[in-house]
């Protein structure tokens, strides 16, 4: 899974709903921010990964305002 990782600080080049962290976060996680969040101008808290299943590249995080 380690090529599906990134940097927080490389999720959005824009600054729109921009996510900072140290942590990695899972590429397509990435994806969809950038391709379905960011468009639909969608306000999302930082993805906090979710121990239980984060080898499956899981996170936990609201999307405008809900869990």
């Amino acid at each position: 899974m380690t090529e599906k990782i990134q940097d927080f600080s490389e999720v959005s080049s824009d600054g729109q709903n921009s996510w900072t962290s140290s942590d990695p976060i899972h590429s397509d996680l990435l994806a969809t921010k950038d391709f379905v969040f960011n468009p639909c101008r969608f306000d999302s808290s930082p993805p906090q990964i979710e121990e239980q299943n984060a080898e499956y590249g899981a996170y936990v995080f609201n999307l405008n305002g809900n869990p």
